[in-house]
């Protein structure tokens, strides 16, 4: 792991432990169709109207040109897919210059998280029972995915697979207020970095602190394994409260699709 002077994460190690999920998640599923290329990767998720999985995830933003645009067109067309590129920096590259004159629009941005060592939260839930999850919970935390991001069932069982609860590094959590479940959260471990990925929880249960609860069960356990830093991509709705928890600003990851 590299760390700059100040403690804070870099991009490249930030980055790695993001791509990691797409990989172990996405790119190399049972149902994925996926090619390795010089500063990217090529992958059909298997689900041909999701364009959010279905990728030109660009490792090297320089490696984008005409002929691999050509590419990735007829590659996503032998699935009738939909697809995104996906391209991660500090700034505002000039890449999206150069997509929207390929009338490639922009689908959505979301702003990388980093910390190294554990959170500090200022609000967090004292009776809420957490719980990591076992192969029988996988239906009541798709359940709970549905319900705050609208995950449809099939992208559900990418992200929460039953091969994962047999996966050390692969850890879900439902969080439980009086016996009901109420927030979910999942962390994958790779390369002493733990992601955080899919922390939500339900809307009668907000602005209790079980977000706070949850996440920092999965860091602790997290950190005696030896994982003591962690990386998340924020929604707008969690953005703040990862700030309130000391979490800092890494870069920003572009989806860009072809124009309809």
């Amino acid at each position: 792991m590299v760390l700059n002077s100040n403690t804070s994460m870099n991009l490249r190690t930030a980055l790695s432990s993001v791509e990691d999920f797409y990989r172990r998640v996405y790119w190399y599923s049972d149902e994925a169709t996926t090619v390795e290329g010089d500063g990217f990767t090529l992958s059909f998720s298997g689900l041909p109207w999701m364009h959010s999985v279905n990728h030109l995830w660009l490792h090297d933003i320089d490696a984008l040109d005409d002929v691999l645009l050509k590419l990735a067109v007829q590659f996503f067309r032998r699935f009738n897919a939909e697809y995104s590129i996906v391209f991660t920096a500090v700034e505002r590259p000039r890449l999206l210059f150069w997509l929207a004159d390929r009338l490639y629009i922009e689908r959505a941005n979301t702003p990388m998280y980093a910390l190294s060592g554990l959170p500090r939260p200022l609000n967090m839930h004292r009776d809420v029972r957490i719980c990591r999850a076992r192969s029988e919970d996988q239906e009541v935390i798709l359940e709970i995915l549905h319900k705050t991001f609208f995950m449809t069932p099939e992208a559900g069982r990418c992200v929460v697979r039953q091969e994962h609860f047999n996966d050390p590094t692969v850890r879900h959590y439902i969080a439980y207020v009086n016996d009901e479940a109420a927030a979910c959260a999942s962390i994958l471990l790779h390369d002493r970095l733990a992601s955080v990925w899919n922390v939500g929880t339900l809307r009668q249960f907000r602005r209790q602190g079980i977000a706070s609860a949850i996440l920092m069960r999965a860091l602790v356990e997290a950190a005696q394994d030896g994982c003591d830093h962690s990386v998340l991509m924020a929604s707008p709705m969690g953005k703040a409260l990862y700030e309130e928890m000391g979490y800092h600003f890494v870069a920003t990851t572009w989806f860009y699709g072809p124009m309809e």
